[in-house]
């Protein structure tokens, strides 16, 4: 199980602008004991193309999934499918709902599930598969569903599945762990983030943070009947100090784990 542990790098997004500073952050990551990224944040071009692929080849490097906005995934398509090809990623995830598919409700996620399906397909044949990750938007009710769910129906199994993000599901209300199960046959990776609870200007509110720190329950996430179902879990937070909450975090999981 712990083969499947890996880091998103929105995490450490701040040091990986540069091929350069891409390939120094990850060896530091590796050193670590996290063979496993998924790529977040980065430029997709052939500088860092060169300096991924030098490390999957010099340290064997997994590369997971690579998360871009739908909009670069259609304009640079034929690029990024080569980018999967030689760094061997299997996936790639939808970052973010596009505003106007949000804003215009039920009719709006109906038609981007029609976009996905055909996006999808098209990868597919490519040999990559598309997957959609969600935010708080996502967990808003349009009618009797749920934008999520409403996607997960309208969209073909074959072509389109999920990333789930614990942090957005406890923050909206709901228990991760049930979420994701009750979802399993489509849910292909999960980020591990935190949610934790403080009490600020007079009302609470909620953040993410190193894992062990808030209140989401990490063994019913990682040590089910259902985790085999899914390809990857990527530690990911947003955090000013990565190089200790990721310790911390991937610590915690290894303590689950043993």
């Amino acid at each position: 199980m712990l083969n499947k542990i890996g880091l998103q790098t929105f995490t450490i997004r701040k040091n990986i602008k540069s091929p350069d500073g891409l390939e120094k952050t990850l060896e530091f990551y590796l050193r670590m004991g996290i063979n496993n990224f998924e790529l977040s944040r980065i430029k997709f071009d052939e500088g860092v193309l060169n300096a991924l692929s030098k490390l999957k080849e010099t340290h064997g490097i997994n590369y997971t999934a690579c998360q871009i906005t739908l909009k670069k995934i259609i304009s640079n398509f034929d690029f990024l499918m080569e980018f999967c090809s030689k760094l061997d990623i299997h996936f790639i995830e939808v970052s973010v709902i596009p505003a106007g598919s949000f804003l215009a409700g039920r009719k709006g996620i109906v038609e981007l599930a029609a976009k996905l399906n055909e996006l999808g397909k098209k990868m597919e044949h490519r040999g990559v598969r598309l997957l959609y990750h969600h935010h708080n938007f996502e967990l808003i009710k349009f009618g009797e569903d749920i934008s999520f769910d409403l996607l997960m129906k309208s969209t073909d199994a074959d072509y389109v599945n999920f990333v789930c993000d614990t942090y957005w599901l406890a923050k909206s209300g709901y228990n991760p762990a049930k979420f994701i199960e009750g979802r399993i046959d489509r849910i292909k990776g999960v980020h591990l983030r935190d949610n934790i609870f403080e009490f600020k200007r007079g009302k609470f509110i909620s953040r993410d943070g190193a894992l062990g720190d808030g209140t989401i329950d990490f063994a019913a996430i990682l040590k089910n009947d259902w985790h085999r179902k899914i390809d990857f879990y990527s530690i990911e937070q947003d955090t000013k100090k990565p190089e200790e909450d990721i310790l911390r975090s991937y610590n915690y999981i290894r303590k689950i784990l043993n």
